[in-house]
């Protein structure tokens, strides 16, 4: 019998290969990030626990806001801050934001953190969700991960080093990740916001997951294809690739490191909240985040009321995906707003 949902995700993994290989064709090698010394950026305590490199933080940024567009229901902010992490990177450590503000927004709305992916360099899709956040009664805030589109060191590309073959650079960059997200949501709650959730598609979600398994200032999350083994994923992608011919010739990586784990899988650890609030969107033919990782870590958490599975892939799990935003629908309206 012809599957037609089989098919059509075969043609999305199709068009993401090749675009992958096109784009593929422009990067370099694995970038040396041995040359910084970042050692008093993160210490060996850091690296050795979750619960340490995810410290939470209490500190309300200053974040300098101009108004953009101001429409009958809605007002558009841009922001920018400095980051708590001082990287290597000077431009990596500005932080911009754009600020989907609900016109009535002091009344103790939810407000939802966007997370955008790896490799991402423009904001389109998300500001795309910033706005049906809207229609459906949430604000939003957008910002750029480390490495990401506004925060690329020159020459580099998206997401270049966010995620290193150095166990020290990775975990460093996972703690500028967290704390830069921190900063956002006590900004939020400075001000009076209602409840905060996270959001976030493929790495997007890894992060928004990771946050709120380990923040106490978040609520809620919505997670689309989540890795919760990230090394498996990345071992699935030519990042993999490159990082297992360093380990051939006897370089510890992050694909070995035994730290890895512990830091950068969902399935380690337990969420600061609800498992209600939490709604995941997985595709059963993934071929990038195992379903069966994602099945499991939600049974280990007790089982997931807003664990939805779809007949598609990695990408066309979210993109084109109707279903994908009926539910996120539903799970708005009935566990948040």
């Amino acid at each position: 019998m012809l599957n037609i949902d089989k098919i059509m995700t075969d043609i999305f993994d199709f068009g993401a290969d090749t675009y992958s290989k096109v784009t593929g064709a422009k990067k370099g090698a694995l970038p040396d990030v041995s040359r910084f010394d970042i050692s008093d950026l993160i210490t060996e305590e850091e690296m050795e626990s979750a619960d340490k490199l995810y410290t939470p933080s209490d500190h309300v940024p200053d974040i300098k806001f101009r108004k953009k567009a101001a429409l009958p229901f809605l007002d558009i902010y841009d922001g920018r801050f400095t980051s708590p992490v001082d990287s290597p990177f000077d431009c990596n450590n500005i932080i911009n934001v754009r600020h989907f503000r609900i016109r009535n927004w002091n009344r103790n709305l939810p407000c939802v953190i966007m997370i955008n992916g790896l490799h991402v360099n423009e904001t389109t899709y998300f500001d795309w969700w910033c706005w049906r956040f809207a229609a459906w009664g949430l604000s939003s805030i957008l910002f750029d991960i480390p490495y990401h589109i506004r925060r690329m060191p020159e020459g580099s590309f998206a997401g270049e080093y966010l995620i290193s073959a150095d166990p020290a650079w990775t975990m460093l960059s996972l703690k500028q990740s967290y704390l830069d997200t921190c900063e956002i949501a006590n900004w939020l709650k400075d001000r009076g916001t209602g409840e905060i959730g996270t959001f976030g598609v493929s790495f997007g979600a890894l992060m928004a997951g990771l946050y709120v398994c380990n923040a106490r200032n978040c609520d809620f999350a919505i997670m689309g294809m989540p890795p919760m083994d990230a090394l498996d994923t990345l071992g699935k992608i030519s990042f993999g690739t490159e990082v297992e011919a360093l380990e051939r010739k006897g370089q510890k990586t992050i694909l070995s490191d035994e730290r890895i784990p512990r830091i950068f899988n969902m399935s380690t650890m337990t969420p600061n909240v609800d498992t209600d609030r939490i709604f995941i969107g997985m595709g059963i033919y993934d071929r990038l985040v195992d379903p069966k990782d994602v099945e499991a870590t939600a049974e280990k958490w007790g089982g997931l009321k807003w664990l939805m599975k779809y007949p598609t892939g990695h990408i066309n799990t979210f993109v084109l995906n109707r279903r994908f935003i009926r539910d996120a629908r539903r799970f708005i309206k009935t566990e948040i707003v």
